[in-house]
């Protein structure tokens, strides 16, 4: 019976170190794209101009496609910083707006 309390300690012990494990790497999938963000990962193969040009006129699943596309030419996204891109594109107006002047 001290057996089996003991394993139930110890796997308590252990769920509680994984908890906070888990919360910070959803964390760090769920991180906030921003302008700088999306303007520090596409300049570096073409102007920003090339995406604003498009801004409004792509849906949702287009601009997925695009950026998928990009990261098979070699842009460096996991696979949450791909779908977080292409929504922040995908939400912005078209015109004038935090990622083109």
């Amino acid at each position: 019976m001290k057996r089996f309390y003991l394993i139930i300690f110890l796997m308590a012990i252990a769920l509680s170190f994984g908890a906070p494990l888990i919360s910070a790497e959803e964390n760090k999938e769920a991180m906030k794209i921003d302008a700088a963000f999306v303007i520090g990962k596409c300049t570096q193969c073409h102007t920003i101009g090339k995406i604003c040009s498009r801004v409004g006129k792509k849906s949702d699943v287009e601009w997925m496609e695009i950026v998928q596309g990009m990261v098979k030419k070699g842009a460096s996204l996991n696979d949450s910083e791909q779908k977080s891109v292409a929504d922040f594109i995908v939400n912005l107006p078209s015109g004038k707006n935090q990622l083109c002047p």
